[in-house]
């Protein structure tokens, strides 16, 4: 399977015809640097790692992948594209503390973003999944379906969905949450747009329980996660 590209800055790419997409919209990032205890410090915003996950969920079921590279800075793929450059800021947790940074403000990036959103639409996905890191020494994995879990039809299926794929593994190592309320979700414009008549799911992986990548490293227990929930969603 050989990627394509819009406009040399989202990768994507189906390994077969199983209607089903993978996203990953913060894979590209910038480094920052910050004033940290009264010094310098260089930081990297971006999700890097989420594009090697969606890959592996769409190869093991035959689905399609997204992957945007473009910072979050300059265009937050996950905003409203009617924000971009209207003061939109994120927060950023670093030694435990919040930051807040500008965001979603290079205008040019416009036709890009609707470009985005027609290729999800023109994939007619049964299922969207938008994979996230997040900063948590406690949860390994945080899955989102909306307010009250009403993306995938209510409480009962958002259980049954970890349920299945905990019956394809044993991942009783992993602590993995499914949220009501914060972070359900909801905010994420991607899943709030598509929703209409398929499900959708934004799924969070800890960055310091899972991500070492200055060596290279992404636990092999979320790679094999990503896979069976991968599977699942083919049974919804």
């Amino acid at each position: 399977m050989k990627s394509k590209w819009l406009n040399r800055l989202v990768e994507y790419g189906s390994y077969g015809d199983t209607p089903i997409v993978f996203i990953a919209p913060h894979e590209g990032g910038d480094l920052i640097e910050l004033d940290v205890d009264e010094t310098k410090e260089i930081v990297e915003i971006s999700e890097r790692g989420t594009g090697h996950l969606v890959k592996l969920a769409a190869k093991q079921i035959g689905a399609t992948f997204i992957i945007n590279q473009v910072s979050r800075i300059q265009a937050d793929f996950a905003r409203n594209p009617d924000l971009l450059g209207k003061g939109e800021t994120f927060k950023y947790f670093l030694k435990e503390k919040r930051r807040e940074f500008k965001c979603h403000t290079d205008i040019k990036y416009l036709k890009l973003l609707k470009r985005f959103h027609n290729l999800i639409e023109k994939r007619n996905p049964s299922f969207i999944i938008d994979f996230h890191r997040m900063s948590s020494e406690e949860i390994d994995i945080r899955l989102g379906f909306g307010v009250n879990r009403k993306y995938i039809g209510g409480t009962k299926n958002a259980f049954d969905f970890r349920k299945k794929i905990f019956d394809k593994s044993d991942f009783n190592d992993l602590n993995v949450m499914i949220s009501k309320k914060v972070l359900a979700g909801e905010s994420e414009f991607i899943l709030n747009k598509h929703h209409k008549g398929r499900h959708v799911a934004l799924v969070e992986f800890s960055s310091q329980r899972g991500f070492d990548l200055e060596k290279g490293y992404i636990s092999e227990r979320y790679e094999t996660f990503v896979k069976k929930l991968a599977e699942v969603s083919t049974e919804f």
